[in-house]
């Protein structure tokens, strides 16, 4: 596949607002105020674009991390957020995780799942590598495992390969895999290059079938394996997708 030169890159205000504590609006500003260098040279615009060997400058101050990029995967569990804090004091998953985290300056999250969903959700220290893996244009496959209620036909099922416009969102078509029917559901494997947010959801339930579990099992190369719910483990870099290795 051949990935257009951006979609290597970050925009630069994003960047700006993973590396800071500025808003993706306020580190707009700062480059309009020229307050921001890359690699020594002012800039003063928006379509400026970064990697992981620029050096980004904001009033003086180095925003690159001093880290080397981590990738972390874990096992998230039903019935947990993911995110940080909640307001309405619901379970997350750094309450829910077996062990703490490793400290790190910052954590970003790779393609989240809902509240009800579960399994292999990817996190990260490096912006760059966040955005890489989550930007459709690297096409990078996400399987989910789904059990259905009651017996539905594989005729059925198969109307899932099929791009769908439900509530006004178009979705594209997608690969089935996997059929298993057991005495009261039915199991498939839904194959996915981006996922939009619910887009599993929203195509079964344009069927008028129900979810019982949705289980992310693989991102890209990296596989949930015999992880269990509420564990974690680094990611060695010989099992990160070679693409992404070659532009970071």
């Amino acid at each position: 596949m051949i990935i257009p030169s951006q979609a290597l890159k970050i925009r630069l205000a994003k960047y700006i607002a993973t590396s800071s504590i500025l808003s993706r609006r306020q580190a707009e500003k700062a480059i309009e105020q020229k307050r921001v260098t890359v690699n020594k040279t002012l800039v003063s615009h928006m379509t400026c674009f970064v990697s992981s060997h620029d050096q980004v400058h904001l009033d003086g101050i180095l925003l690159q991390s001093p880290e080397r990029p981590r990738l972390w995967k874990c096992y998230k569990p039903r019935g947990c957020l993911v995110t940080r804090v909640d307001p309405f004091q619901r379970s997350t998953i750094y309450t829910v995780l077996n062990a703490p985290l490793p400290k790190t300056q910052r954590f970003l999250y790779v393609g989240r799942l809902d509240f009800d969903s579960e399994g292999l959700l990817l996190m990260t220290n490096t912006p760059i590598l966040a955005h890489n893996l989550e930007n459709p244009q690297y096409g990078w496959e996400r399987y989910y495992r789904i059990e259905m209620q009651g017996i539905v036909p594989w005729t059925l099922c198969k109307l899932l390969n099929n791009p769908i416009t439900y509530k006004g969102i178009r979705y594209p078509g997608c690969q089935i895999q996997d059929y298993v029917t057991t005495s009261y559901s039915t199991w498939i494997t839904i194959i996915l290059k981006e996922g939009k947010k619910r887009e599993i959801r929203n195509r079964v339930q344009a069927l008028g079938v129900k979810i019982l579990r949705l289980i992310r099992t693989q991102f890209a190369t990296i596989m949930l394996g015999t992880l269990q719910p509420k564990f974690w483990q680094e990611v060695p870099k010989h099992y990160w997708p070679a693409l992404l290795l070659r532009n970071m």
